[in-house]
């Protein structure tokens, strides 16, 4: 017993040619991913744990602002967020 498949409407690119289920869902599957996705594992775990440091020393500046222990401390915590802020838009940028 064959089975028939019925070509799918025509399309500017693919007028004449026939294409049955099979292929057009494999075409979808390889299709490129976006940039933003193409990102190595290395990559995604270290802007993951930027942001859990970024997030810490956030709540560090505003404890360190609102008790002021140590006058040097703010500025320090704000220049470590600066520092991976940059490295987070470099890691994203590549």
């Amino acid at each position: 017993m064959e089975i028939q498949i019925a070509p799918m409407t025509a399309h500017p690119v693919t007028a004449g040619k026939q294409y049955n289920a099979r292929q057009t869902s494999m075409h979808a599957i390889t299709a490129q991913p976006p940039k933003a996705i193409s990102m190595d594992k290395k990559t995604k775990k270290r802007i993951d744990v930027i942001n859990t440091k970024l997030q810490n020393l956030r709540k560090q500046l505003s404890g360190a602002k609102q008790q002021p222990d140590d006058p040097d401390e703010p500025a320090r915590l704000e220049k470590e967020i600066a520092a991976l802020e940059a490295e987070s838009a470099k890691l994203k940028a590549s």
